[in-house]
């Protein structure tokens, strides 16, 4: 119950996580110690373990911590911190990353919803946003990566710089407006 959105520079992954049946905010994004950004779709548990795996670039798939069954499989993003500078892969049961090819991406449970908008010429964190608003396993907003910075970075960013950044007049920026109000809202 997650929505990774990825458009070729940013990251945006969404903070829902459900625990015996209550939606709870979590993050579900963190760096390996060789620098590696693991985002994680399905079993949040999973996400110590494939931190420690991604310790070193490429993985070892014989070392995979994942599950092999398909009912709990989880799905790790991958953004690697050096050789792969910019790019994004995942990896799901058998631990060999996958590259994502083109120009956007998105998983999780909201993946559709993102994918839809990344299509119609949105980027990935209003992309992420849409699957929030509309996605019951999605919300509590979302984490922004910037993947186009040259060094790795912990920075995350806010939905608000986000917007001073792409400019606020942009298509993006006007989307996320309106579904910040529409979320406000609801909860009239």
């Amino acid at each position: 119950m997650t929505v990774v959105a990825w458009d070729g520079r940013y990251l945006a992954v969404d903070r829902a996580a459900t625990v015996n049946g209550l939606r709870k905010r979590c993050q579900k994004v963190a760096r390996s110690s060789n620098g590696t950004l693991v985002a994680m779709v399905g079993d949040l548990d999973q996400l110590g373990p494939y931190l420690h795996w991604a310790r070193q670039w490429p993985p070892d798939p014989a070392e995979f911590p994942g599950s092999t069954d398909r009912e709990r499989c989880s799905t790790a993003v991958f953004a690697p911190a050096h050789e792969w500078h910019g790019k994004v892969c995942f990896t799901e049961s058998n631990g060999y990353p996958i590259p994502a090819i083109g120009p956007f991406n998105a998983w999780g449970s909201g993946k559709e919803l993102a994918i839809g908008a990344m299509a119609g010429g949105f980027g990935a964190v209003p992309a992420a946003l849409i699957a929030c608003r509309h996605e019951v396993g999605c919300g509590f907003g979302v984490d922004i990566f910037d993947l186009g910075q040259r060094e790795p970075s912990d920075q995350w960013m806010d939905v608000s710089t986000y917007c001073d950044f792409v400019g606020t007049d942009s298509p993006d920026s006007i989307l996320i407006r309106q579904l910040m109000a529409e979320s406000l809202e609801d909860w009239k």
